[in-house]
C-alpha cells in the first residue's frame, strides 16, 4: 500500500498529465495521423499465429464539443507458429504450416473525449465498426489457402468480413497542432462475410488486439480557438514590463 506522502504526490502528478493545471491545446476541426504497433489474431483453436507489426494512419474530425469521428486504415500480416504439434489438419493445411494471414482494415469510429478538447492531455473511448479484407496464403507456394466452402465447394481461405469493437486512447499535445497518441483496441470477428465449412469456421481465430502508438497533426480551427495559458502569461508579463517602463522613464545611466 502506498503512503500517505506517496498517493499526495501521485496524484498531483495525475492532475498535471491529465491537464487540470489549466494548460490548454487548440481546438481544431480536423487530424491526420499516422501510426504504429503491435497486433495479435487470437480465440481459434487451429491456427497460432504469432503477434506482428501494423502499420496504419487515421482521418479525424471534430464536430464539436467532445465528440469526434475517426476513419483509419491498418495494414498488418501475422506468420503461422511453424514449431506447433502437428496432429490436427482442416483438409490438406496443418496447424502448423508456414501459412500468413495478410489483412488491410478500413474503419469507423465514433469517440468521444472524457475532458474538455482544450486540456492539454485527454483519455478517450470509441465504439469502432470495420472491413477487414483478409487472406490466409501459402508464402512458398505464393497462393492463397484453399479450403472448403458452406456448399463444400472448392474457395480460397479468404474474406471481407465485418469487424465491431472499441478502442481506448491517451494523447498529449506535444505543441498546440502536434499530438502523441497511445492506443489499445479489441475487434470482434462477426464472421459476417466470411463464410466456409464449419470445421473452418468453428476453428479459425476471432480476436484482433492491438496496441500502437502514433503522431497526428491537427489543423482547420474554428472561428473562435484557445491559445496556451503559458502563452498569454508570457504576454502579460511583457505587457507589464513596458508599462513600468513608460511609468518609470528611461533608465538613468
Amino acid at each position: 500500500m502506498l503512503n500517505r506522502s506517496t498517493r499526495i504526490v501521485f496524484m498531483a502528478a495525475l492532475s498535471w498529465a491529465l491537464g487540470w493545471t489549466g494548460i490548454s491545446a487548440q481546438e481544431t476541426k480536423f487530424a491526420i495521423g499516422f501510426s504504429g504497433g503491435m497486433v495479435v489474431n487470437y480465440g481459434g483453436d487451429f491456427f497460432s499465429f504469432k503477434p506482428s507489426y501494423a502499420l496504419g494512419g487515421n482521418l479525424r474530425y471534430h464536430p464539436g464539443g467532445r465528440w469526434f469521428l475517426d476513419l483509419n486504415y491498418d495494414h498488418f500480416a501475422l506468420k503461422n507458429d511453424e514449431t506447433k504439434d502437428s496432429a490436427r489438419s482442416i483438409g490438406l493445411i496443418s496447424n502448423n504450416y508456414p501459412l500468413r494471414f495478410k489483412s488491410d482494415r478500413i474503419g469507423l469510429s465514433l469517440g468521444r473525449y472524457l475532458f474538455p478538447r482544450y486540456h492539454r492531455a485527454n483519455i478517450s473511448l470509441s465504439l469502432d465498426g470495420a472491413l477487414l479484407m483478409w487472406k490466409i496464403t501459402d508464402p512458398a507456394a505464393d497462393t492463397t489457402v484453399r479450403v472448403k466452402g458452406p456448399k463444400n465447394e472448392n474457395k480460397a481461405l479468404s474474406a471481407t468480413e465485418l469487424a465491431m469493437g472499441g478502442t481506448l486512447g491517451l494523447s498529449y499535445f506535444l505543441a498546440q497542432t502536434l499530438c502523441l497518441t497511445l492506443s489499445g483496441r479489441a475487434e470482434y470477428l462477426t464472421g459476417a462475410g466470411a463464410e466456409f465449412e464449419p470445421a473452418v469456421s468453428s476453428s479459425r481465430d476471432r480476436w484482433l488486439m492491438s496496441t500502437r502508438a502514433g503522431l497526428s497533426l491537427h489543423f482547420g480551427r474554428p472561428a473562435t480557438h484557445k491559445t496556451w495559458p503559458s502563452d498569454s502569461a508570457w504576454s502579460v508579463s511583457d505587457a507589464k514590463s513596458k508599462s513600468r517602463k513608460k511609468l518609470n522613464g528611461p533608465e538613468n545611466k
